[in-house]
């Protein structure tokens, strides 16, 4: 039966967005993808063109029975993880590139809350990075160079 995917993650992953993109497809999936890749690319947005594109994303999400995220080697950042706790509200299914590197479902929470306190603690964009570590459980909590053991690495920009 045809399924309704899109992708999330970084836009630095394009390589990776496409090749999953190819195979969702040929597996006959409807596969709704990124139509900017401002990090891959080392283009600048403005704030507006921002807003535009993660409103375009959400409805994205709604539009899909499942959210695949592109999580290369475990990378999850801020504007994914929203993604991901708005998938979740929505009761979309999500599926991940590296499940491998996807915490215990109590860590991803931990997570996701984290990053909704972070987003919440600007209105522009965090000084931080959410970065989980594939192959390390957990991985670390890194606000500066301290290393406390707690789910997430948050490294400032």
């Amino acid at each position: 039966m045809t399924e309704i995917i899109v992708l999330c993650g970084s836009s630095r992953f394009k390589s990776q967005f496409a090749d999953e993109m190819r195979r969702l497809t040929l597996e006959g999936n409807i596969v709704l993808t990124l139509g900017r890749w401002a990090h891959s690319e080392n283009i600048e947005l403005s704030s507006k063109e921002m807003a535009g594109l993660e409103k375009l994303q959400r409805q994205k999400i709604r539009l899909a029975s499942r959210v695949h995220v592109i999580n290369v080697g475990g990378y999850i950042g801020r504007s994914t993880a929203e993604e991901i706790v708005y998938a979740k509200e929505q009761g979309k299914i999500i599926t991940y590139l590296d499940p491998a590197s996807v915490l215990a479902p109590s860590e991803q929470e931990k997570i996701t809350r984290l990053a909704e306190i972070v987003a919440d603690m600007s209105a522009e964009e965090p000084p931080v990075e959410i970065i989980t570590r594939a192959g390390s459980y957990p991985p670390v909590l890194s606000p500066t160079e301290n290393h406390a053991e707690v789910g997430v690495e948050f490294k400032l920009k």
